[in-house]
């Protein structure tokens, strides 16, 4: 599952398995291309088991 942040500026990424539980990839405001590589993103040792299902900024 994915959602924007507020400024549309990043792409915010769950993973349920993987090595990345979740990832933020850069978007182009004008073309909506994503970076090709994620800016940064938060291991899934950090997850007790699965990963999360969904993840969204809370302002």
């Amino acid at each position: 599952m994915f959602s924007l942040t507020g400024d549309g500026a990043l792409v915010l990424v769950a993973n349920g398995k993987g090595e990345a539980g979740i990832w933020g990839m850069q978007r182009n405001g004008a073309t909506g291309a994503l970076s090709p590589a994620p800016l940064w993103n938060i291991t899934m040792a950090r997850f007790a088991g699965k990963g999360p299902q969904f993840v969204q900024q809370i302002r």
